[in-house]
């Protein structure tokens, strides 16, 4: 057995292993780029720097996780302030001269919302990508149950972004943010950050609170969906302070 057929061989023993979950899964392909990350990190997924940190008018950095206005934040500091993605030698570089902040949500409305961006909102799409990993997911058969069964088996160091634990990329980075803002709040969270940027209001932005968010959705959990989801994002209740009824 020669060296690409081992580590193929260990891909998929890690895939077995993580995404044995049923129906939903009929099959896996690797590409090629996520081989590449696998054998350089350990793991299959892309390194998250680039990805997740933006240095901003080169005093701030703004830490990305998704579903979590990073769309609206995003599209802002793009249009009207200085931005640089960060890889691992420019985060080395500026952090410990820089605020960082970033913003959470509570993650029973989180994973709804990827649940209806994913697969609701994508069902003419087949195949929905996970980083360098497809799993080929009859999206329009899948309900939100079948959904949140899946992910809470897979553990955050295989997961994508948009259902990985707040808490363990945190972690994973070593950050520890100066300003952490919520969804929740964002109107009066932002106006603390636009303040430092010189950026535009949330009013401007046409974005508000979603408190009021996740009560207007609760048909989608019943208690057993909301013990699976705690019991899977339990740091990110504790660490951001949100309940878990």
């Amino acid at each position: 057995m020669n060296f690409f057929e081992k580590i193929r061989v260990k891909i998929i023993n890690l895939t077995s292993e993580y995404w044995n979950s049923g129906r939903p899964y009929k099959k896996m392909i690797v590409f090629p780029f996520a081989l590449f990350f696998y054998i350089k990190n350990g793991q299959a997924v892309p390194s998250p720097f680039l990805h997740n940190l933006t240095l901003v008018n080169n005093h701030s950095i703004y830490l990305v996780h998704s579903k979590c206005a990073g769309t609206t934040i995003t599209n802002e500091l793009r249009k009207n302030a200085k931005c640089l993605g960060l890889n691992e030698k420019g985060w080395r570089k500026h952090k410990d001269n820089s605020f960082i902040f970033c913003f959470v949500r509570n993650p029973y409305a989180r994973i709804l919302s990827t649940y209806k961006d994913k697969v609701l909102n994508k069902a003419e799409n087949k195949n929905y990508k996970w980083d360098g990993l497809i799993k080929n997911i009859n999206l329009k058969g899948i309900s939100f149950e079948e959904f949140v069964k899946i992910i809470c088996k897979i553990p955050d160091k295989c997961s994508d972004i948009h259902f990985q634990s707040i808490s363990y990329l945190q972690d994973l980075l070593k950050i520890k943010p100066d300003f952490i803002g919520k969804v929740e709040t964002f109107e009066e969270d932002w106006n603390k950050i636009n303040k430092l940027l010189g950026l535009r209001s949330a009013k401007e932005l046409g974005r508000r609170n979603q408190t009021e968010e996740f009560k207007k959705n609760g048909e989608f959990y019943n208690s057993k969906l909301k013990k699976l989801i705690y019991e899977r994002y339990k740091e990110d209740f504790i660490r951001f302070g949100y309940k878990k009824n």
